[in-house]
């Protein structure tokens, strides 16, 4: 070892020496044990923050380890994690977890410590294991079981992540219910892409068991009887949606434009969004009612209900496409240059506009996530209301 090294270690010693023997002398004065002051600890972390990780290794090997010091090694290594050096709170943890004289009421804490410093590294197999000793401690089990589940879907392994979240579930005061459902969903998902319809369902009867608003689960139902050719069926599921979430109303009316098509109730559906419209405004809705007309009665039955309908709610998607409708129906070339141009205009901000946007961390954009992107968090991203949205 280098003079400079010890010369750090050297200095290293005289700080804890004095922060340890400031301690005892608390401890000796109060007649009780006492945590550091936090000024204190503070402190003795600067010292840490600068050295090497043979210095660090060094040290913490060095250092005794009881009843006393065991919560500074543990503040030390949590203070590394906290700042990004997980190398070195791996090497502080790693050495309480290989020292028999660790007290046993700290050996949960030391290994839920490395378990965390473990996922902060990326390392999820060593993370698990450790947190699957954790399960069962008094402590500690309810924090790892949060973690099990938080491994198990970065890995997507969805039934390990169901049967863990499941137990965490159970603990008072937690409710993870709509991410368990779209757990279920994903592993129905792919059962559907493999074409295995009976074990998708009962997995989206799961899902809504879980979570009876999951808007995600009914969709996926009525997608698979709108493939085994049951449109009356879909349509009755997908009605559903208008009671889990309004919001999302904008995504069922594609599947029941469809399912019109087949059953040939292109009225009976123009009634119901003519219904959904009267409780609430949505331009996704509004579009649905004026194009339903112009394929029953015409361009200039859909232009004067749009007309109508702007002047109750403004929607720039609306305006776009009252344009396109008069367009059609223009009979001078005057006229279709002007609204040429004013459809340029409304396509030019309409144009790379989010569609969809995450309330929990403002992610948005032009695709439906079920999980956001961008904070993780499960049936966040909801459809943009607004002039240019919904």
């Amino acid at each position: 070892m280098d003079t400079f090294t010890q010369w750090l270690m050297l200095v290293v010693a005289i700080g804890v020496g004095w922060v340890l023997g400031y301690s005892a002398s608390k401890k000796t004065s109060t007649g009780g044990d006492s945590e550091l002051p936090s000024n204190l600890k503070d402190r003795l972390k600067v010292l840490f923050e600068t050295y090497s990780e043979e210095v660090i290794d060094s040290f913490v090997q060095s250092l005794e380890v009881n009843a006393d010091t065991v919560g500074m090694h543990l503040s030390i290594g949590s203070h590394f994690r906290k700042s990004g050096e997980v190398e070195k709170a791996i090497l502080v943890h790693q050495n309480l977890m290989s020292r028999p004289e660790v007290p046993k009421n700290f050996s949960d804490e030391v290994m839920f410590e490395l378990a965390r410093d473990y996922m902060a590294a990326g390392l999820l197999d060593r993370a698990e294991s450790l947190f699957l000793k954790l399960k069962e401690s008094k402590l500690f089990g309810q924090k790892s079981l949060r973690w099990l589940v938080d491994i198990y879907q970065q890995e997507r392994e969805w039934n390990k992540a169901i049967e863990y979240g499941v137990a965490f579930n159970a603990y008072k005061g937690v409710d993870i219910s709509a991410m368990l459902a779209h757990f279920s969903c994903e592993i129905a998902q792919t059962l559907i892409d493999q074409h295995h319809y009976w074990d998708a369902r009962n997995k989206l009867r799961e899902a809504l068991g879980f979570d009876r608003s999951c808007v995600r689960a009914t969709l996926l139902l009525a997608k698979i009887h709108m493939i085994e050719g049951h449109y009356s069926e879909a349509v009755v599921i997908l009605r559903k949606v208008e009671g889990q979430n309004y919001r999302f109303v904008s995504e069922v009316i594609p599947l029941l434009f469809e399912c019109s098509q087949k059953l040939n109730t292109e009225r009976k559906f123009r009634r119901y969004l003519e219904g959904i419209l009267a409780k609430q405004s949505s331009s996704s809705v509004m579009l649905g009612v004026a194009d339903s007309f112009n394929r029953d009665q015409g361009a200039a039955k859909a232009v004067d209900f749009l007309a109508e309908s702007l002047l109750k709610k403004s929607s720039l998607r609306g305006l776009d496409r009252l344009i396109d409708y008069q367009r059609a129906s223009a009979e001078s070339d005057s006229d279709i240059r002007h609204l040429t141009i004013v459809k340029q205009v409304t396509q030019s901000l309409l144009e790379g506009k989010p569609v969809y946007q995450c309330e929990g961390c403002g992610f948005a954009g032009e695709v439906l996530h079920w999980q956001c992107p961008s904070c993780k968090a499960w049936g966040t991203v909801m459809p943009i209301q607004g002039v240019e949205g919904e």
